[in-house]
């Protein structure tokens, strides 16, 4: 596989996969401490998706899993991932 940056012809330096986790890990326990899900927002969701408690749910592309959590939280059968 070729190096995508030589196909676009940028010049930017090579950056250590490990050194962007480190980074991304740090943003996001600032991040999800300053996001938490917005009730009326939750509310809306469930009744607009007409979710049931009966039923499993997959919410793919959760991000943090705010929304996922609160959904969980009343009795909504779900599970996040985040690709």
């Amino acid at each position: 596989m070729q190096n995508k940056c030589a196909e676009i012809n940028c010049s930017h330096k090579p950056v250590k996969t490990s050194t962007l986790i480190s980074k991304y890990d740090k943003i996001g326990i600032i991040y999800n401490r300053t996001r938490k899900a917005d009730k009326y927002i939750s509310d809306r969701l469930a009744y607009h998706l007409n979710l049931e408690k009966e039923k499993q749910y997959l919410d793919l592309g959760c991000g943090t899993g705010n929304y996922t959590i609160d959904l969980f939280k009343k009795g909504i059968r779900i599970m996040g991932i985040d690709p």
